[in-house]
């Protein structure tokens, strides 16, 4: 599976990995499925604009401005705008 998210996906996927790695074994055992269906490759982004365009499917991340208890402005990075030209099922 491909996650593309902001910095800290890819530590996210590892701890998700090794916290159901009991049951993705017993699954890929019992229903004798490849361990390669399990397998995860997170990718991070560190600021907005296009982290994804493939297959007419555009995903762009876009600055929101957000207050900090101090009131210090801060760019947040995880909204997220999706575009295609395509009609997903």
């Amino acid at each position: 599976m491909r996650v593309i998210g902001p910095v800290g996906a890819a530590e996210l996927m590892a701890h998700l990995g090794r916290a159901y790695a009991r049951d993705i074994a017993i699954r890929i055992t019992d229903e004798n499925l490849p361990p390669e269906g399990a397998a995860t490759r997170a990718e991070e982004f560190l600021t907005d604009g296009v982290v994804y365009d493939e297959h007419g499917v555009k995903v762009i991340v876009a600055p929101r401005p957000a207050s900090t208890s101090s009131g210090r402005r801060e760019i947040d990075v995880n909204r997220l705008e999706v575009r295609t030209q395509q009609t997903l099922t």
